[in-house]
């Protein structure tokens, strides 16, 4: 690890050498060497974490991918081996890995004013409750769990001072009264949607990147910006349940959204979904093999409709802007469906769902569904190779999880542009950066600890080249 340090202060700073590749570190990785970052985006800075059973590397870059500085340090502890989250102290990245249980915290601080790395530990006195999740942003790293047999929430809260505050979160479960649902928060989060979707999990949606279908098509979800929590649960296919928990004083407040109607019959069921945007607009889609139903509110506006469109199976979809597309297993294993009628019923036989991105002051909206994966031990090999395994296995990175989350799936597609008024904007979508780097490593044999982030406007692609010793940073522009 020393030598590989060394190595990085012989870093060149010089300008791009072209639009694509941003840097370029010359360095010797051990095999099975994992990568992964942590984005400062107050700063513009990305912190890449260089692990091996033993040491674990911070290389602090600035936002042209340049070398500022580094620390080596031990990894922490055997018993710590899972890095789930990450949150700032100024300039400084506090990491943060747990047991398998997720009742042990270490924080590993690289503390970039110092130059050097301090651990804490902590163990969470946890009393009759079970864990959902983790999330992180700059400011905070949070610890989430549902008391059992109740509608109550706890958190565990570390600020960017590293100590820890307890929070609990009482929700009056009137919302949770389904008639055919359980009653309470508890049950509902213990709902079995396996083989796709375990109970008591929460897909996390981050702004880091562009989110895939996969994420999209969970029932439970859990959106984080570092202010708010906002859960959403689609269990029930009448409506979408929001429950926001404000930072500013830990209250929460609950609401229901009625989905739009489609009708369904013993033997063509109906499924439905929904996805919450950056700015609070609902876009939630409902499902038959004959009918598709799309509807856009404003949750800031007691679920004011923006607009609503609809599909039949007869009749082409006026308000998509790409062709329908059914992808197998990896991203070249593509083909175009013609006819609407198969887009509702693959849809609508799969797990269906909706993702929602900003691109251009637009929405980017994808509806659609995604199999059950074929093959959980591959789901990062045939894009990444075996080094990626390793690592996405045991550290927190939503933006290649979203990157990969297609591999050994069916997934059917469609692409649709929206204004901020919700108006269908004709014409078609240019090529998303996930897609020029699928594209990219298509052509690309050899490489390995790998890694996806997002600074700024840019996304980069890093990876290994054991030919070369070198490990190389690619921008992309969405």
């Amino acid at each position: 690890m020393k030598k590989m340090i060394w190595l990085l202060l012989f870093l060149c700073g010089g300008p791009l050498l072209s639009q694509e590749i941003a840097n370029t570190l010359p360095l010797t990785l051990k095999k099975n060497k994992g990568v992964f970052q942590v984005v400062n985006n107050t700063a513009k800075q990305t912190s890449l974490f260089f692990a091996d059973k033993t040491d674990i590397t911070s290389v602090r870059l600035d936002d042209k991918m340049q070398l500022i500085d580094s620390i080596t340090a031990k990894r922490p502890e055997k018993g710590y081996d899972r890095m789930v989250g990450s949150n700032f102290d100024g300039n400084s990245p506090r990491l943060f890995w747990t047991s398998s249980n997720h009742e042990k915290i270490c924080l590993q601080w690289f503390d970039f004013d110092k130059h050097a790395a301090s651990t804490q530990f902590y163990e969470l006195p946890y009393d009759g409750e079970r864990f959902l999740e983790t999330f992180s942003s700059q400011d905070h790293f949070v610890i989430l769990t549902v008391l059992k047999r109740s509608s109550s929430l706890r958190l565990y809260v570390f600020g960017k001072d590293g100590k820890m505050e307890t929070k609990t979160v009482a929700l009056t479960g009137k919302f949770f009264d389904y008639s055919y649902k359980p009653t309470d928060l508890y049950g509902v989060l213990g709902e079995n949607f396996l083989p796709f979707e375990a109970p008591y999990a929460l897909q996390k949606i981050t702004n880091e990147s562009p989110v895939s279908l996969t994420e999209g098509a969970k029932k439970r979800k859990a959106y984080f910006d570092g202010q708010k929590l906002i859960l959403t649960f689609d269990n029930n296919s009448k409506y979408t349940h929001l429950i926001t928990i404000d930072f500013a004083d830990f209250s929460a407040t609950e609401e229901v959204f009625q989905m739009p109607y489609v009708d369904g019959n013993d033997f063509y069921g109906v499924n439905s979904n929904s996805f919450l945007s950056q700015d609070g607009k609902l876009f939630q889609m409902k499902v038959s093999s004959s009918k598709l139903a799309v509807s856009i509110k404003d949750t800031q506006n007691k679920g004011a409709i923006i607009k609503e469109y609809t599909a039949f199976d007869n009749a082409p979809i006026a308000f998509k802007n790409s062709d329908i597309i059914q992808e197998k297993g990896d991203y070249g294993n593509t083909r175009t469906l013609e006819k609407t009628a198969q887009f509702l019923r693959k849809t609508n036989n799969m797990n269906s769902g909706v993702s929602v991105c900003g691109i251009g002051g637009n929405y980017l909206v994808t509806l659609g569904s995604v199999s059950e994966q074929t093959d959980n031990r591959m789901m990062f090999g045939a894009m990444f190779g075996a080094a990626g395994v390793l690592i996405a296995a045991v550290v927190w990175n939503p933006t290649l999880d979203s990157f990969n989350s297609y591999q050994n799936r069916k997934v059917v597609t469609i692409n649709c542009l929206f204004d901020t008024e919700g108006n269908h904007i004709p014409g078609p979508v240019k090529t998303l950066a996930f897609d020029k780097m699928r594209g990219f490593l298509e052509d690309r044999d050899g490489i390995s600890s790998q890694t996806i982030f997002k600074l700024g406007t840019f996304y980069y692609l890093g990876y290994y080249k054991k030919d070369d010793k070198k490990y190389f940073i690619h921008q992309f522009e969405e």
